[in-house]
C-alpha cells in the first residue's frame, strides 16, 4: 500500500483508522453483523502489513512457532487415537462426547492427515511459509473439534424442541403466525424463539402489553397475576433449571374487571 501512496499520510495512520472504525461498529447499538463485512478488506490488509513487519523483525522467533504448530498437530492426532481406542464409558466420565458410531472412517483419515501435516511442518520448519503452517494448524484444530466436541452440541435438540412445543400449543389454541408472544422477565431464549414461528416481544412489565389486542400469549417464569386479562395456562415446563409458563391472556369483561379491581384495592399484595 505504501508504494501506491505518494504522500504517505494515510498509511501512517492506517492502523488507527481501521481499528477505530472496527471499534465504532462493534460498540454501536445500531450496528448489525452485515456492517462488519465492509471492514474485512481493510482488516485483512492491516494483517498483511503487520505480518510482513513481524516476519522481518522476528523471523527466528516465528520459526520456533512452526515447530510448536507441528507439536500441536501431533497432539491432536494422539487425541483422536485416544478417542478411538479408549472405552467410551471411561471418556464420558471426564468430558461430554458422543460415541463414534459411523464416524470411525473420518477419524482414521483425519489421524493420517494430521500426522502427515505434522511431519511436513517439522521438515520445512526452516523454509516453509509461517502463515501457511499457522493456517494448517488452525484447520486441524477445527477438524478436531468438528469430530469430537461439536457433534455433542449439534445433537442437543432442546432449543428446537421447546420452540416447536410452544408453537404447537399456540396453533392448537387457535393462534396463527400473526400472534405475538410476550416474553416477561426472561433474558435468553433467543435461539428458541426462532422455532416458535411467531413474533416474540420482550417486556419488563405488564404495562407494555398492547391493551387493544383481545388475545395475547405470555411466556413467563411465574404464573401471571395481571387483573386486566383472564389467564389460561397452555403449557408448563422446566427448561434448563427455570420454570416456564405459556399462558393465554384474554381481555377481561367489564363486570369481572371491576370486581377484580375492588378485590385488589383490599388486597394490594396479591398482584405483582
Amino acid at each position: 500500500i505504501k508504494p501506491l501512496d505518494k504522500t504517505p499520510i494515510f498509511t501512517h495512520y492506517y492502523r488507527c483508522i481501521v481499528i477505530t472504525n472496527f471499534i465504532f461498529i462493534l460498540f454501536n447499538p445500531l450496528s448489525t453483523m452485515d456492517d462488519f463485512i465492509y471492514n474485512i478488506p481493510s482488516l485483512a490488509l492491516l494483517c498483511a502489513i503487520t505480518y510482513d513487519t513481524a516476519i522481518r523483525r522476528y523471523s527466528i522467533e516465528m520459526r520456533h512457532l512452526t515447530v510448536l504448530c507441528a507439536y500441536i498437530t501431533t497432539a491432536l492426532a494422539v487425541g483422536l487415537i485416544m478417542y478411538c481406542f479408549i472405552p467410551f464409558e471411561t471418556l464420558k466420565n471426564h468430558i461430554e462426547l458422543l460415541p463414534l458410531n459411523n464416524a470411525k472412517e473420518h477419524i482414521f483419515g483425519s489421524i493420517l492427515a494430521f500426522l502427515l501435516l505434522a511431519a511436513w511442518m517439522y521438515h520445512y520448519r526452516k523454509y516453509g511459509q509461517v502463515w501457511m503452517v499457522m493456517l494448517l494448524s488452525a484447520v486441524c484444530i477445527g477438524f478436531f473439534c468438528q469430530l469430537t466436541f461439536i457433534p455433542k452440541h449439534n445433537a442437543d435438540r432442546s432449543r428446537s424442541h421447546l420452540g416447536k412445543s410452544i408453537c404447537k400449543m399456540i396453533r392448537q389454541d387457535g393462534g396463527n403466525s400473526d400472534a405475538i408472544i410476550y416474553k416477561n422477565n426472561i433474558l435468553d431464549l433467543y435461539s428458541e424463539s426462532y422455532y416458535m414461528q411467531t413474533k416474540v416481544k420482550k417486556i419488563n412489565s405488564f404495562s407494555a402489553i398492547d391493551k387493544k389486542t383481545p388475545v395475547i400469549y405470555l411466556l413467563t417464569p411465574d404464573f401471571p397475576q395481571y387483573s386486566e386479562r383472564t389467564w389460561k395456562n397452555l403449557y408448563e415446563t422446566t427448561y434448563r433449571g427455570q420454570k416456564l409458563y405459556l399462558c393465554r391472556g384474554e381481555k377481561a369483561k367489564r363486570k369481572e374487571l371491576i370486581s377484580r379491581r375492588k378485590y385488589l384495592l383490599n388486597n394490594p399484595n396479591d398482584e405483582k
